[in-house]
C-alpha cells in the first residue's frame, strides 16, 4: 500500500513539476519572441493624431503575428517539454535497470543462476525498448522544436538578378544556400550558365532560352524589429519607392518591374511600415557568387508590413549605390 501511496504522489509531483516548467518556459519564451516580433508595447498614431495605445489595438489588425507567435510558443514548450522528460525517463529507466540487475544477481545460486539470468536479460531487453521509445519522442521534440522555429523566419519573394557585363560575356551565376531555394527560373542547377549581353539580354546555355533576368524564390530572412525603418501611406507608395529605389540604384526599367510587383500589394493598405534589408544579412542569407566577377553588385530587398496606424520609428539611412563597369542588380522582398 505504501509503495503504491509513493507511486501517485511521484507520478502526482512529477506532472505538477513538468506543468509548471511548461508554464515558466512558455512565459519567457512568450515575452522573448513578442520583442523579436515586433509585439513590445509601442504607441500608435491614428490620422486623426488621436494616440492609441498597442494595448487597445495591435498594429497587427487580422493577428497573423499574435497567432504565429503563439505557434511558436507552443511548439517550443511541447518540444522542449517532450525532449527533457524523455532524458529525464531515460535516465531512471537506467537507474531501475541498474537496481534490479543488482538484486537478481545477488540472489544468484547455483540452483537458481539460469533463471536469473534469463530474469537479467529480459530486463534488458525490455530496457531497451523502453529506452528507444524515448530516443523516438526525443527525435519527435525536436523536430517540433526545428517547424516552431522556421515559422519564425521569412520566405523571400520574386528575387531576380539582372547582368550587364560591358562585354558580351559567359557568366557563371551561383547562390551560397541551394537548399533554401523553393523555385527558380531557369531551373537552378548548381549555378546559372548564361551568355550575357551589356544591354541586360540574357542567353541560358544550357536551353539556349532568351531571358532578361534570373529568377528565384525562397530564402530565409529575420524579422525586423520595427524600430527603424520608414511608414508611409498606401496612397504614396509608389511615390516613395521611386525615390528609394533610385538611391539603392535601381535603373527606370528595374524600378518599375520593383514596383509593378509590390504596389497592389502595398496600395490598398492604410499605411505601410517598410525596411530595406542591409546587404550584410542578404549575403548571410543566401550568397551570391558572379563568375566573372563584377565591378558593381546590387542588391536590393524590401520588408513591408500592412499597418492600420501610423506608428513612430527611426527613419532608416541608405547609401547611395553607383554603378560603374560590369554590374549586376537583384532585387525581391516579402509581406511580413
Amino acid at each position: 500500500m505504501k509503495n503504491i501511496i509513493k507511486k501517485v504522489l511521484f507520478k502526482l509531483l512529477y506532472i505538477i513539476g513538468v506543468i509548471i516548467f511548461m508554464a515558466v518556459f512558455a512565459f519567457f519564451d512568450y515575452k522573448h519572441l513578442s520583442k523579436t516580433n515586433y509585439m513590445e508595447p509601442m504607441v500608435l498614431v491614428a490620422e486623426d493624431n488621436e494616440t492609441v495605445s498597442s494595448d487597445e489595438s495591435s498594429i497587427n489588425s487580422n493577428n497573423q503575428v499574435n497567432f504565429l507567435t503563439v505557434y511558436r510558443v507552443f511548439g517550443n514548450t511541447i518540444g522542449i517539454t517532450i525532449i527533457l522528460t524523455s532524458i529525464i525517463k531515460i535516465k531512471f529507466i537506467k537507474l531501475k535497470l541498474k537496481e534490479e540487475k543488482k538484486k537478481y544477481e545477488s540472489e544468484i545460486t547455483e540452483n537458481n543462476k539460469k533463471e536469473n539470468l534469463e530474469k537479467i536479460n529480459e530486463l534488458h531487453g525490455k530496457a531497451k525498448e523502453k529506452i528507444n521509445n524515448q530516443i523516438l519522442r526525443v527525435a519527435i521534440g525536436i523536430i517540433i522544436l526545428i517547424a516552431a522555429g522556421i515559422l519564425g523566419l521569412i520566405r523571400s519573394f520574386k528575387p531576380i538578378i539582372y547582368i550587364y557585363p560591358e562585354h558580351e560575356t559567359e557568366v557563371l551565376v551561383s547562390l551560397g544556400n541551394e537548399d533554401l531555394i523553393d523555385c527558380s527560373y531557369p531551373k537552378y542547377d548548381n549555378g546559372w550558365r548564361i551568355l550575357a549581353k551589356p544591354n541586360g539580354d540574357l542567353i541560358d546555355l544550357k536551353t539556349g532560352r532568351s531571358l532578361y533576368s534570373l529568377y528565384w524564390e525562397g530564402g530565409r530572412f529575420k524579422k525586423p524589429d520595427f524600430k527603424e525603418g520608414f511608414v508611409v501611406k498606401g496612397e504614396d507608395s509608389a511615390k516613395f519607392l521611386e525615390e528609394k529605389l533610385e538611391i539603392l540604384g535601381l535603373n527606370y526599367k528595374e524600378a518599375e518591374e520593383f514596383i509593378v510587383y509590390w504596389l497592389p500589394k502595398m496600395e490598398k493598405n492604410k499605411y505601410n511600415y517598410i525596411k530595406f534589408v542591409s546587404q550584410e544579412e542578404i549575403e548571410n542569407t543566401m550568397p551570391l557568387e558572379i563568375s566573372p566577377k563584377p565591378d558593381t553588385v546590387i542588391r536590393v530587398y524590401m520588408q513591408f508590413k500592412g499597418l492600420p496606424f501610423r506608428i513612430k520609428v527611426k527613419e532608416q539611412e541608405l547609401e547611395k549605390a553607383s554603378r560603374s563597369g560590369f554590374t549586376v542588380v537583384e532585387w525581391g522582398g516579402s509581406e511580413l
